[in-house]
């Protein structure tokens, strides 16, 4: 737990420094970059320069910012003229909900698809299964998502697909998310019921004579399940980063939104918000992931013992 926790620190720390880099990195001079092509005037440019802290020495620039990041506070957007603490809450609530739609398809299809696939080893459905898995694989998501959004929006409008703030709108660009992870865990879940099956537990069972679907639920799938939960939490990384694209495709607010916006409006105070707490919440699912596994399997913690 101690170690864990303090991966995730160490993890925050380094990300910080990056992100805490990125105004200071900029050739000219930061305060001047932020106000973009307006270039403003010189009492604005010292009021910047003075909110930086940008005469201080850089050590002191870095933990005077943290410490303010600690707090809450971002600093002021200067291109919606607005805290970015407000923005962010603004948005992170729509991006928390495609999250969740995404891994929940993913996770849901994922196992269903790999152990149809397992059980039907070497026929046509696990040959058209894991076919399409890798197409699924292939497909950029926001090419699907267009497709989606024709299919869905256009031909049969059977769902909320443009600006949807609620969990409903978030249905569709979810599932556009969460399809290629379904190829990923699906094959990832195929492989591991085909190598529980070679266990020697699963060959006592059916010595038994216990049934085939029971050895399947309790046995079989109970064991080949459990590493999926790790692929999960690390698929947390692609559905955050896919959010940039298919938020803006389904015109849908959101984090990934609110980055490109900033970036394009050279708001660099509010771009450093949104990567931070994308990793701060990348490193927080996957510590819930790795706490949880040894509740599931008590085995991990035995074989550390």
């Amino acid at each position: 737990m101690t170690r864990r926790l303090g991966a995730v620190g160490g993890l925050l720390v380094g990300v910080s420094v990056i992100v805490f880099a990125m105004i200071r990195l900029i050739p000219g001079d930061p305060a001047r970059v932020l106000l973009g092509t307006s270039g403003g005037d010189a009492e604005m440019l010292a009021s910047i320069r003075d909110e930086l802290g940008l005469d201080d020495s850089v050590p002191v620039q870095y933990f005077r910012w943290l410490g303010r990041v600690l707090h809450g506070d971002f600093g002021r957007s200067f291109s919606q003229q607005k805290p970015v603490s407000e923005l962010i809450v603004a948005n992170v609530v729509p991006t928390l909900q495609l999250t969740v739609v995404a891994l929940v398809v993913a996770f849901v299809g994922g196992v269903a698809v790999g152990m149809i696939a397992a059980l039907k080893r070497g026929s046509v459905a696990d040959t058209v299964l894991m076919g399409s898995s890798v197409l699924l694989l292939s497909i950029p998501s926001f090419w699907l998502g267009l497709l989606l959004l024709l299919l869905f929006g256009v031909q049969i409008p059977i769902f909320d697909v443009l600006g949807g703030t609620g969990l409903s709108g978030a249905i569709l660009p979810g599932i556009t998310l969460g399809l290629g992870g379904v190829g990923y865990i699906g094959r990832f879940v195929r492989s591991s019921v085909i190598e529980a099956h070679r266990q020697s537990f699963v060959v006592t069972a059916r010595a038994k004579g216990i049934s085939e679907r029971r050895v399947l639920t309790r046995h079989t799938a109970r064991n080949a399940v459990l590493p999926v939960l790790t692929i999960t939490g690390l698929q947390v990384g692609s559905v955050l980063s896919g959010t940039v694209m298919v938020e803006m495709i389904f015109s849908r607010p959101g984090l990934g939104r609110l980055l490109v916006d900033s970036i394009l409006a050279r708001d660099y105070l509010t771009v450093q918000a949104v990567v931070l707490l994308t990793c701060l919440m990348y490193a927080l699912i996957n510590l819930a992931v790795d706490l949880l596994y040894p509740v599931l399997d008590p085995r991990v913690l035995r074989g550390r013992a």
